[in-house]
């Protein structure tokens, strides 16, 4: 990124952005024992599915560049290598989301004796509702 042409620079910045988002976001629930199985594993998830569309950008955008440096610059190796880093990015996490996330992680932490339900008790109602109370005549007919 610092010594590489700017344009190949911003292309992968939103990627490494939402990589570290990630990084701290995982910490914080590996901290918290209070957290649920399903929450630790619904993060990597709804972080790799995000991070596709940075990804597909950056892999089009990389071999637009390439093929235009291709014809301007004498040696393009670094627009090659950031066509061949964005390609292999998009692969692997591509199979991060789809092949081990969603088909081999998944299924463990919805596994009910791994990650049993919470128990959790109201005090209140969610939603307020209104119960009739009888009225004495309905009352005493039922005694007759």
């Amino acid at each position: 990124i610092v010594m590489g042409p700017r344009n190949m620079a911003v292309l992968c910045a939103p990627h490494l952005f939402v990589l570290c988002m990630q990084i701290i976001m995982e910490g914080l629930l590996v901290m918290n024992e209070n957290c649920h199985d399903l929450v630790r594993i619904l993060v990597p998830i709804g972080y790799s599915a995000y991070r596709e569309r940075s990804l597909m950008v950056w892999c089009t955008e990389a071999f637009v560049a390439t093929e235009s440096a291709a014809e301007m610059i004498q040696e393009p190796w670094w627009y090659w290598w950031g066509l061949a880093l964005s390609v292999f990015n998009l692969v692997a996490w591509t199979y991060n989301l789809f092949g081990f996330l969603l088909l081999r992680m998944t299924p463990n932490f919805i596994d009910r004796q791994r990650s049993p339900t919470p128990e959790v008790s109201w005090k209140g109602q969610l939603i307020p509702c209104l119960v009739a109370k009888p009225s004495p005549s309905t009352s005493t007919r039922e005694k007759l």
